[in-house]
């Protein structure tokens, strides 16, 4: 499992108390519209430096580990953080090893660079077509679901050329062939889009040697980085029915006191910290630049399932006020549900880990 240094703690906490100042939840909030998501990116990025911090220094960044992505997810999970973290730290990774001249073209500084995230599988062969026959790319096709499609500035993709070889490709979101229909989900605490892209003019960023392995590290960071935002927000479900029992008299007694409250919170509690084993182990494997597959699959499966248990008996512990909308554990609920879904499921990963098991 990786360790986190004192350094990592020290910016957990600032992180945290960021969030909790600048990003409280408000429970019966409407969900924000796009253009207010930018405005409060820019100036966290300004004031904490989000955009740039885990790029490499050769482009740009500070350089640093994968440790201090970690700590911030998680962080970010707790509070629902309706901002485009998840799609940006993801970003960083795919531009690691990156020519930094290449890398650049598609960085500028306050730009939320983001990967498509939810209807792209970075697993798999690409379906978005490039014309690379012009004075520049062209990409076409539908990248279904877009976790924060119209709060990025910038999306990287994965498409293919007509020779059939596979790149990442970056495309403004203010680009008219970037077409973006608003989608109001499950979640209200994330902000998504359907899109569709119609010969969006486009950069070429080109990997690490090749495509295809690069590809789907890309969805294996991707796994490993929802799987920490998840066990974030299993850990603040657990303090809210901890705190809850603690304080909720009935008979005479705190809820807390009687054992099937006490079994519920203590089955909560050892599922978060089965998920948070995983994905940390995890994390010290990308932080090895070792291989992800078996990490990434039991990461994303083992924290799936995890939050949806750990925010379903949230809602239980808390009795009738659980199910109201005055009362934020709806929304961990609604976090739960829309992450299970969000990159394959826990079914599909535990077929990678079986898969990934068998070829070691």
């Amino acid at each position: 499992m990786f360790h986190l240094t004192p350094e990592h703690l020290e910016f957990r906490d600032l992180a945290r108390k960021y969030f909790g100042e600048k990003a409280a939840i408000d429970p019966l909030a409407e969900p924000a519209e796009a253009g207010a998501i930018r405005r409060w990116w820019r100036r966290a990025d300004e004031e904490l430096g989000l955009g740039g911090s885990f790029l490499s220094e050769e482009a740009g960044g500070l350089g640093l580990d994968f440790g201090f992505a970690a700590v911030l997810l998680e962080e970010a999970g707790r509070i629902l953080l309706d901002a485009p973290l998840l799609p940006v730290v993801v970003a960083s990774q795919a531009l690691r090893g990156v020519d930094p001249v290449a890398a650049g073209q598609v960085l500028r500084p306050g730009a939320a660079v983001g990967v498509a995230l939810g209807g792209t599988d970075w697993m798999t062969a690409p379906t978005p077509r490039v014309d690379r026959s012009g004075a520049a790319p062209a990409v076409t096709g539908d990248l279904g679901l877009v976790l924060h499609g119209q709060s990025l500035d910038v999306v990287l993709i994965p498409a293919v050329d007509a020779g059939g070889e596979a790149g990442v490709y970056a495309v403004e979101t203010a680009d008219p062939g970037y077409l973006a229909v608003p989608v109001t989900g499950v979640d209200l605490r994330r902000e998504a889009a359907r899109v569709r892209l119609e010969a969006a003019p486009a950069v070429r960023v080109p990997g690490p040697g090749d495509a295809a392995p690069h590809l789907r590290r890309v969805g294996e960071v991707a796994a490993i980085a929802l799987a920490l935002e998840q066990v974030g927000a299993g850990q603040a479900a657990l303090e809210m029915a901890v705190d809850y029992a603690r304080t909720r008299v009935q008979f005479g007694r705190p809820i807390g006191s009687f054992q099937a409250i006490k079994h519920r919170c203590a089955e909560m509690l050892i599922d978060v910290e089965r998920a948070r084993s995983a994905a940390y182990h995890a994390v010290g494997q990308v932080v090895a630049d070792a291989d992800l597959a078996e990490p990434a699959a039991l990461a994303q499966a083992t924290a799936s399932e995890a939050l949806d248990r750990i925010a379903y008996e949230n809602v239980q512990v808390h009795g009738g006020v659980g199910f109201t909308w005055e009362h934020p554990a709806h929304l961990y609920a609604r976090r739960a549900t829309s992450t299970r879904a969000l990159l394959g499921g826990p079914e599909t990963h535990r077929d990678r880990l079986v898969t990934a098991l068998r070829q070691a």
